[in-house]
C-alpha cells in the first residue's frame, strides 16, 4: 500500500521536479504562495511548509518578496 504524502510534501516534490527539469532556473522567482495554493488546492500555510522543505535542500532561498531558485550544484539532493 503506497504511503500518502502530505500536501506540503506534494507541493515540494512538484516544485523540486520543476526546478530540476529546468522549468525554473537559478535566480528565477517561484510563483507566489497564493498562485501555488490555487494550483494545488491547498492553503498558503501548506505552500510555506513546502517552500521550507525546498529551502532546507538548498534549492530555493526565501526572501522578502518571494522565493528564488538557487544553484542546483549547491543543493543537497540526497
Amino acid at each position: 500500500m503506497p504511503v500518502s504524502l502530505s500536501i506540503s510534501h506534494e507541493i515540494a516534490a512538484a516544485l523540486r521536479t520543476d526546478i530540476l527539469s529546468g522549468r525554473y532556473k537559478q535566480g528565477d522567482r517561484i510563483p507566489s504562495e497564493r498562485d501555488l495554493a490555487s494550483r494545488f488546492g491547498a492553503s498558503r500555510g501548506a505552500v510555506r511548509e513546502g517552500f521550507s522543505q525546498l529551502e532546507q535542500l538548498g534549492l530555493i532561498r526565501i526572501l522578502p518578496g518571494g522565493a528564488r531558485v538557487q544553484a542546483i550544484e549547491d543543493a543537497s539532493l540526497s
